[in-house]
């Protein structure tokens, strides 16, 4: 049992924070399910941006809609997004059956621009969950004063939502009493209670923010702290009165989602967050490397409790430090809101020069080849019939040769430009350092090859 099978074990649901037409394509997510005991997915603005135009995989769909009319960009998103959400959802389809709908969820985001307009995000969540029309999927709202109003008025209309960007225990808590008022309202006409939810809590953002402003023996400890505050008041939360009337009527939970659980800095060992996170009725989001990561070498601790006393010593020190927690989680929300929506807008670009691209190339076919359109198109139709793309991606080394020994060595490429993309922040970071340091040149050494 690899450590994500012992944090599905002890309760803790392990989703997948990454999502692209390629992963569902080749097959790679379903493998996920069993490989990683990955039983969701989220996405946000940032992952369609690196999924949409960090290469070519997308330019089919595009070219396609845009030969039969669709020439908007946000129509276009639209269109690329909601067709993977819907196909990743059934892809975890027989995890949302077999727990009952517990699990197995697919979140997609709200645009940006509606974070401040409440019945702007109501009317698109609706429009959303309608149009993909599948039940495992939860749209995200982001936790401000406006997104908890869209969270009440979409719970009562029976949409699965994930509240994101939340980074402390007050947030939180509004969120947590808006899924209950839907809810609530529910009850009070006996309609049907399971509406699931999702709080995203961001987890190495606070510490990232916070430790240039804290004494070192205060640094990389905040974060964790914080979700232990948040874990104990769920877990109070879920005893109360007003939440278990709820539940006794079949109302499904609200649940505790660690999200940004990647360690950015260089000092901490990669699985530094997710090693303390472990806590029963909980979900931990992680992108490629950080799943792969802790698979291969991750340990689980015991499960987080709800004695608060270390945490609350923690936070105490902080403050006296200068550090306020609530102050820090409005400030990491309104940043996180900004750097959301600046990557809708470079998608959104992206998307507009794609499609002038599109239309300023030349149609294309095997037949201009000539001569050799004939054995080109043998060649062509063998590949697809020996589904070529699907098993590069899928890494068969059956491909080439029976045994895998060197061609597994030679496939890693192929899930570099995700991963480079997960630390593209960290790398422009020590980019801008060595450049502040002096360095003006560096030389790279590579191995040759075929």
């Amino acid at each position: 049992m690899n450590p994500l099978h012992q944090l599905q074990a002890l309760g803790q649901s392990v989703w997948y924070d990454n999502l692209r037409r390629a992963l569902i394509d080749s097959g790679e997510l379903a493998r996920y399910l069993d490989d990683y005991a990955v039983t969701g997915v989220t996405s946000n603005p940032t992952i369609f941006e690196h999924a949409i135009t960090g290469g070519d995989e997308y330019d089919e769909a595009l070219a396609a809609a845009v030969a039969a009319g669709t020439t908007d960009a946000q129509s276009l998103f639209w269109e690329l997004a909601t067709a993977d959400i819907r196909d990743a959802a059934d892809v975890l389809g027989d995890v949302y059956r077999r727990t009952g709908g517990a699990d197995g969820f697919v979140s997609i985001e709200l645009p940006p621009r509606l974070t401040h307009d409440a019945q702007g995000a109501v009317d698109m969540g609706a429009w959303l969950h309608a149009r993909i029309d599948r039940p495992n999927v939860m749209v995200k709202v982001t936790g401000t004063a406006a997104g908890v109003d869209a969270v009440e008025e979409l719970v009562y209309r029976g949409v699965p939502v994930n509240i994101t960007l939340l980074f402390s225990v007050p947030q939180w808590e509004a969120v947590a009493a808006a899924h209950a008022r839907g809810l609530e309202r529910r009850l009070e006409e006996d309609r049907d209670l399971h509406v699931a939810s999702a709080a995203s809590f961001f987890v190495s953002r606070i510490d990232n923010k916070a430790n240039a402003r804290l004494p070192e023996e205060l640094h990389n400890r905040l974060a964790v702290a914080n979700c232990q505050l948040a874990y104990a008041a769920y877990r109070e939360w879920l005893a109360s009165d007003r939440w278990r009337r709820l539940e006794d009527a079949g109302a499904a939970r609200q649940r505790l989602l660690w999200a940004s659980t990647s360690a950015k800095d260089p000092r901490l060992d990669d699985t530094f967050y997710v090693a303390q996170l472990a806590a029963p009725d909980t979900i931990n989001t992680m992108p490629d490397a950080t799943l792969k990561t802790f698979a291969a070498h991750g340990k689980v601790g015991e499960p987080m409790g709800t004695d608060t006393s270390q945490a609350e010593k923690i936070v105490a020190a902080a403050r006296d430090a200068g550090v306020d927690l609530d102050q820090l989680g409005e400030e990491l929300q309104s940043e996180g809101d900004q750097k959301f929506a600046q990557s809708f807008d470079r998608l959104l670009k992206s998307l507009q020069d794609k499609v002038a691209e599109l239309r300023s190339q030349p149609s294309l076919s095997i037949e201009q080849l000539g001569p050799v359109s004939e054995p080109a198109g043998e060649v062509l139709a063998e590949l697809r019939d020996r589904k070529a793309i699907h098993r590069l991606a899928d890494r068969d080394h059956t491909l080439w040769q029976q045994d895998p020994t060197e061609v597994a060595d030679r496939l890693g490429w192929l899930s570099l430009p995700g991963e480079a993309a997960e630390v593209a922040e960290e790398l422009a970071g020590f980019a801008a350092e060595v450049a502040e340091a002096g360095f003006t040149h560096a030389l790279v050494l590579g191995m040759g090859g075929s």
